[in-house]
């Protein structure tokens, strides 16, 4: 399987690193041929990961 699950708060927090590193997460799965399993939310932290992920070029 080629596939990461992540659940993450729909709200960003109070740190901007939290977005950052959510970013950085999404990159990271999708550069590595992951697809993304994601729950929550479109919104805060779970939809930077997300969005991150598709702007690689995740499938």
């Amino acid at each position: 399987m080629k596939r990461i699950a992540v659940f993450a708060g729909s709200n960003p927090g109070n740190h901007p690193e939290y977005t950052e590193k959510a970013v950085q997460l999404g990159k990271q799965i999708a550069d590595s041929g992951y697809a993304l399993v994601y729950g929550g939310s479109c919104m805060g932290l779970m939809g930077a990961v997300a969005d991150a992920a598709l702007e690689q070029g995740e499938r």
